[in-house]
């Protein structure tokens, strides 16, 4: 029998195949060396497909049908770790084809016993179940030591198939039967595995302590053992939980930390899956560049790896990131192709979502018809799995297809027990978007109060959520890609003549995440720390819910929903007020307030293809009409840009075609006036001082340097910049206290400073 340590020794030393040919091989070396493979995947991945070739060549040189069948085994090991799926199916079908020619059911059962985990990977859960069943069925007549590490393997891949499949209850009895099995034989490292999957599962059911526990006790193994492999996936498991909580900054630092280490270990694998991750991160908080940036680099990896089923989720990323990005066509065509990938690998939850991924597209570039197709394929999917969340979002697709078409009644129908079904379950964006959807249908219909009053409930749905979320860049996201509700209810606000509320709405629209930061900074660390603590809380059981299953035990969702709103209750009630209010937009005579006599405000707000906004002095206001379409704004904006870029080739070009350049410029400033000037202009007279609130694309423009015909804006009044008027207000009022704290010092340095204003 080898001595596998001694033979690892040798290999790290030099010693090659030529030489280890000599040694005298039996059949059961080769079981060793795929009982080394194993671990040696959780150490060394390199370490492990030598001692694969290894046992394939002993097998070859044996010329033994078993030793062959055992040699297909440690393959399909190395093969299935390097994302390998079809191949390492192959392998353990030729394995146990080769095991039941043999009459050997036992070790055909141990095949079995990976294929579940195979079939796990590519989402054929049920058939994955069936070989559980087949294999249990056939180890359990067999009592040997041996078989008793096999039996426990398979409650392992058991249990990770449970989870997969949300049936969590199972997969903790499965997984923590599998760590007694390898503790009872003295098994420890792979009993730390098994405890490591138990902690994702205590993650997927709310129990914080218990993960993290369990997680710091594989760790401590896996250090002790040497498995670099094994301890820096756990570290990356902590990403996954910093992700889930919200802290999306500490996620992308973990993730980042992590590719660097896997690098480092030489796992190219494993480095990309951490940018797979860190790119559905940056997705998930709208950094769109970075999510496209990010993919592109995890697809390479795959391609050159040849991880086709990590190669095409990378590709499916790149494609959700080019569609968020407005480019349709390609966004269509990568997805599709991904769709393709994971039907061949029958990988069915893939399938599903990408069809909602292409029905999102579908809906974006008004393809109904495909729309349609791809979202009833996805919620048959997800409604036969009871993955609530996603039958929902399914149904919301569904359904805004339907109002498109006319049939209101339908949509009305989907929209509502869609809400009453989020209500019940927390699923505050699911409702949200119902809210929104059932008042798009009432605007159609001509109800137009009660559309009002369906997108105000939106609204305050969405800054609820916003509220509660504890990472800016995640609110700037949230809130980006929530605009259109905000313009229906300012354009319903100005046909109803309600301008007060109308101006209110553009300011909520435009300044809560900005307001929070200026709010924050007057709270002290305890404060905070608490309240990013409840958040946290709250971002955690948000998930748990979004992820339950329609099956789910009812006790268990009550508690959650009590959770909910108990840290609801705490985080937006009396003692923590200044969380939500502090960002509280001004009303307009409020905003009057902040103007002195010279002054006037102009605050402009993109809504449903025009630009339209206010123009506000101190003691009066009116509504300005701008009739030009915002996408004749942003070609004008786009050539004056152009113009600008050439002074970048140098000082001879410009010199050479400074004339020319300077006429093109002005004439596109003189454009620009007239689109967003001259329609108002007898509005601004006798004011001296402009303050430009700018919105969308207009933030690009320089209302001081445009040209009205005969001079500069600037050479006829002071032009000055706000991001609104309740970011000024703040600002204003950050200033005052500032003097008086500066006058208080000079005064008695031994005084206090005097607290802010409210």
């Amino acid at each position: 029998m080898i001595h596998l340590e001694y033979m690892i020794k040798q290999l790290k030393q030099g010693t090659d195949w030529d030489t280890l040919r000599q040694e005298p091989w039996r059949p059961s070396d080769v079981g060793a060396l795929v009982e080394g493979i194993r671990k040696q995947l959780h150490v060394d991945p390199e370490m492990a497909e030598r001692l694969s070739d290894i046992a394939r060549k002993v097998a070859e040189a044996l010329k033994d049908a078993w030793a062959r069948a055992e040699a297909s085994v440690g393959s399909a090991l190395v093969r299935r770790n390097a994302g390998a799926f079809r191949e390492a199916l192959g392998l353990l079908d030729e394995a146990v084809g080769e095991f039941e020619r043999l009459e050997d059911r036992t070790r055909a059962a141990r095949a079995r016993t990976e294929r579940v985990r195979v079939l796990m990977y590519v989402g054929r859960y049920e058939e994955a179940l069936r070989e559980y069943d087949e294999g249990r069925s056939v180890l359990a007549d067999d009592p040997s030591f041996q078989d008793d590490m096999y039996r426990a393997r398979l409650e392992v891949n058991a249990g990770m198939v449970y989870a997969k499949m949300g049936r969590f209850g199972e997969a903790q009895a499965k997984l923590s039967e599998a760590i007694q099995r390898f503790e009872r034989i003295g098994m420890g490292w792979e009993a730390a595995l098994a405890r490591a999957n138990l902690a994702t599962v205590y993650l997927s059911t709310d129990e914080i302590g218990p993960a993290q526990e369990a997680f710091r006790h594989s760790a401590s193994i896996f250090q002790q053992e040497g498995m670099n492999v094994a301890l820096a996936k756990v570290d990356l498991e902590r990403s996954f939980f910093s992700e889930r909580v919200g802290r999306y900054d500490e996620a992308l630092k973990l993730l980042e930390e992590g590719e660097n280490q896997f690098a480092e270990l030489g796992l190219h694998a494993e480095a990309a899956i951490a940018q797979l991750h860190a790119a559905e991160v940056y997705l998930k908080i709208n950094l769109v560049d970075e999510a496209l940036t990010t993919a592109r680099k995890a697809s390479n990896a795959f391609e050159s790896l040849g991880m086709r089923y990590n190669h095409a989720l990378s590709r499916a990323v790149e494609g959700k990131a080019l569609g968020r990005a407005g480019l349709l066509p390609d966004a269509e065509k990568i997805l599709k192709a991904c769709r393709a990938i994971f039907e061949e690998l029958d990988v069915k939850t893939q399938v599903a979502e990408v069809d909602w991924d292409l029905s999102e597209l579908a809906l974006a570039s008004g393809n109904l018809r495909e729309a349609s197709e791809a979202a009833r394929r996805a919620r048959r999917f997800f409604a036969r799995e009871g993955l609530i969340t996603d039958r929902l979002r399914a149904d919301l697709n569904l359904a805004e297809v339907y109002r498109r078409w006319g049939w209101r009644e339908r949509a009305r129908r989907i929209w509502e027990r869609a809400l009453r079904d989020a209500e019940e379950r927390h699923l505050e964006e699911i409702a949200c978007k119902a809210e929104y959807g059932l008042g798009k249908l009432r605007e159609a219909e001509g109800s137009t109060e009660e559309a009002l009053t369906w997108y105000m409930r939106a609204i305050v749905r969405l800054e609820r959520m916003r509220a509660l979320l504890g990472v800016v860049a995640h609110r700037i996201s949230f809130s980006e890609r929530r605009m259109n509700l905000y313009e229906d209810a300012v354009a319903l606000c100005l046909a109803q003549g309600k301008t007060e509320m109308a101006f209110e709405l553009v300011e909520r629209s435009k300044s809560r995440t900005l307001v929070d930061v200026l709010a924050d900074r007057a709270e002290g660390r305890q404060v905070r720390d608490r309240i990013r603590t409840l958040r946290e809380r709250l971002t955690y059981l948000y998930e748990g819910a979004s992820t339950a299953r329609e099956d789910e035990d009812s006790s268990r969702t009550q508690d959650r929903g009590r959770r909910i709103a108990d840290t609801e209750q705490i985080l937006l009630g009396p003692q923590q007020a200044r969380v939500y209010s502090a960002g509280e937009t001004l009303s307009l005579k409020a905003a009057q307030q902040v103007i002195d006599q010279d002054t006037v405000v102009l605050e402009y707000y993109e809504m449903r293809g025009y630009l339209m906004g206010f123009v506000i002095r101190r003691n009066s206001w009116d509504v300005m009409e701008l009739r030009s379409p915002a996408d004749r704004i942003e070609r004008a904006i786009l050539q004056w840009e152009f113009d600008v870029e050439q002074f970048d080739l140098g000082p001879e070009t410009i010199e050479k075609r400074r004339k020319q350049w300077m006429r093109s410029t002005q004439f596109h400033l003189t454009e620009l006036y007239n689109l967003l000037i001259r329609p108002i202009r007898k509005k601004l007279r006798r004011a001296t001082k402009w303050i430009v609130i700018p919105h969308g694309s207009l933030h690009k423009v320089p209302f001081h340097a445009l040209w009205d015909g005969t001079a500069y804006v600037n050479d006829r009044v002071e032009v000055s910049y706000a991001p609104s008027l309740t970011v000024l207000s703040h600002c204003l009022r950050g200033q005052a206290a500032e003097e008086q704290r500066s006058r208080g010092a000079e005064e008695n340095p031994l005084r206090p400073l005097a607290p802010l204003p409210p």
